[in-house]
């Protein structure tokens, strides 16, 4: 049998209030939309709903899973023995103000509105910045 592929899943959430959403910076300086892997027997909903509640302390409940604005696959994501990482973005409408808290993994965090420049924030890779253009651009329409 040849060599089969691992990888980890993560669930990604691009928080949305109006015309911006919000990343979080973490302590290595890089910009990142909340969420986590996946654990066993989890749903995707139930992931996003854990991890934006961990990292932001915001409820959201009934979340509809219908928007994925890209999936990224990273080789240098390393754990255990040569993972890759599978990390799938959705959209998250909020329909009332959110009040952050963030939690201790994370340093800070911004609302990226239509006129935010991304190239001046260092994040992961360049899918990644595809994929927060694509939903930045989609703003006030």
């Amino acid at each position: 049998m040849g060599n089969l592929q691992k990888f980890h899943i993560s669930i990604k959430g691009l928080v949305c209030y109006k015309d911006k959403f919000i990343l979080v910076k973490e302590p290595d300086g890089m910009w990142e939309s909340p969420g986590g892997r996946v654990d066993s027997n989890e749903q995707f909903n139930d992931v996003l709903q854990r991890e934006i509640k961990e990292e932001l302390d915001i409820d959201i409940p009934n979340i509809c899973l219908d928007t994925i604005l890209g999936i990224n696959q990273r080789y240098d994501y390393k754990y255990g023995d040569d993972f890759a990482l599978c990390t799938i973005f959705y959209k998250i409408n909020l329909d009332t103000p959110p009040k952050i808290s963030l939690s201790p993994e994370h340093i800070e965090y911004i609302w990226i509105d239509k006129d935010t420049d991304l190239n001046k924030l260092s994040l992961k890779n360049n899918i990644q910045k595809e994929i927060f253009a694509k939903l930045q651009k989609s703003l006030n329409n």
